[in-house]
């Protein structure tokens, strides 16, 4: 794999692209840029796309993909409801009217914790 930079840009070229590019050094929720909180954003952007965890590891540039998923990915709880959401049930787990939510099939929650 080729390197996106021939080099890694000074602290000092960083402040002036940053600048430059109209990126806040600190928003209003607190949160700092720095150039680890671009490699997080890459390696979130790339989980959400669905992208093979081994090919984000080598994008990365990590040994492993721990190290991809501990400290450059951001996964929030919408990221969490989204994927529970494109969950396809197939029509047998879905309840039927017959069925009580506890799944005892039609019994009486207490009539079930009485013979439990």
């Amino acid at each position: 794999m080729s390197a996106v930079f021939a080099s890694v840009p000074a602290l000092g070229t960083f402040k002036k692209d940053r600048k430059r590019a109209g990126v806040v050094l600190r928003d209003e929720a607190g949160r700092t840029v720095d150039f680890h909180s671009f490699r997080m954003t890459l390696g979130t952007w790339l989980q959400r796309e669905g992208i093979q965890p081994s090919v984000v590891q080598k994008i990365m540039r990590h040994a492993s993909f721990d190290t991809t998923e501990k400290y450059d990915t951001d996964l929030r709880i919408h990221d969490l409801e989204q994927a529970v959401s494109q969950l396809r049930l197939p029509r047998a787990a879905v309840a039927s009217e017959g069925q009580v939510a506890t799944g005892t099939h039609g019994r009486a929650s207490e009539e079930c914790h009485q013979n439990c």
